[in-house]
């Protein structure tokens, strides 16, 4: 029970000492509540997100109290994952490049103004609070995301998230506004953009 203690309180010991951490100050930045609100998935699960989508617009009319809601749904995790695609890293970045926006390989992560962690096995393309990320695992893709889409030239936006939908069949689901998007049209694409 000691040495699981020790264990808890050097974890703790280290993300605190991570968080004031100078080399951390000039990275790009996503706050914790955002990892994943705006992400891409194999189109195979479409039909699960769908549903998913219609519980939680269900679920916040029923829970919503006009302070905040009394209940939460936790989504369910893909049956198919995004790494059972085989996205390379280096693939991936060769698209995401075209967008000629300022690459990151150190990424922080937190809340509030201050606390920062280094965000593990994670790149960025973007600037300010708009940016693409994707995790890795040895050199594949886990997962796909957004924070926001302001800083980007829409019509190369358009093209690259079209060009990903392309290559390996994915679709855009952004849980904040309850919508996915089929990324090989590319008029949807530029439709969600654009709303």
């Amino acid at each position: 029970m000691v040495t699981l203690f020790k264990k808890i309180s050097n974890s703790i010991k280290a993300i605190f000492s991570n968080s004031n951490d100078d080399s951390l100050k000039e990275t790009i930045f996503f706050h914790e509540d955002d990892y994943r609100q705006k992400e891409i998935i194999p189109s195979e699960n479409l039909n699960v997100v769908t549903n998913q989508i219609e519980l939680i617009k269900k679920a916040s009319k029923e829970n919503f109290d006009g302070y905040g809601y009394k209940d939460l749904i936790i989504r369910k995790e893909n049956s198919i994952l995004l790494r059972d695609k085989n996205i390379k890293t280096r693939e991936l970045d060769s698209i995401l490049e075209k967008l000629n926006i300022q690459k990151h390989t150190v990424v922080t992560t937190g809340y509030g103004q201050s606390y920062r962690v280094k965000s593990e096995n994670t790149i960025g393309y973007g600037i300010g609070y708009s940016a693409i990320y994707y995790n890795f695992d040895n050199e594949y893709v886990t997962n796909i995301w957004f924070t926001h889409f302001g800083e980007f030239e829409k019509p190369i936006l358009v093209d690259v998230l079209n060009e990903i939908g392309r290559r390996w069949n994915l679709s855009l689901v952004d849980w904040s506004r309850e919508e996915s998007v089929d990324l090989v049209n590319k008029d949807k694409v530029e439709t969600y953009l654009t709303s």
